[in-house]
């Protein structure tokens, strides 16, 4: 597989994996939308929690690089790594490719991560 995606640590560890950001690129199949790659990210964020954990926190429009893009905030309990966890994501479409960035971290570690996340947002740029 060839590489399209970013994650970059935040923890000097790396074994800790559990905080950092993903910034990931793929080609996006006809007919799919943003709401269905933010429905597919829920549905993968439940599968890896404990039942009934799930609370959306927020769910609105955003703008990225002049994109229109969806942004979710997501607190559950992560069953693997036993505790109550925080995801931070954006979806964009753009020109046939699905942009996902996102924020993985503990639900203590989030307001400071938070601030680093929303920097790379303010900071993304696409090239071409």
């Amino acid at each position: 597989m060839s590489d399209h995606g970013r994650i970059i640590p935040l923890t000097p560890e790396p074994h800790q994996r559990e905080r950092h950001i993903e910034v990931f690129a793929g080609y996006a199949d006809p007919g799919e939308d943003v709401s269905r790659e933010v429905e597919s990210r829920l549905t993968g964020i439940r599968e890896r929690s404990r039942e009934d954990s799930v609370e959306v926190r927020s769910r609105s429009a955003a703008v990225v690089s002049k994109q229109r893009a969806e942004r979710v905030v997501v607190r559950y309990y992560d069953t693997k790594l036993d505790r109550w966890s925080m995801e931070d994501f954006i979806e964009i479409f753009r020109n046939g490719v699905a942009y996902s960035l996102y924020l993985r971290t503990a639900e203590s570690s989030y307001p400071r991560d938070r601030t680093i996340f929303d920097e790379l947002v303010r900071s993304f740029v696409f090239r071409r």
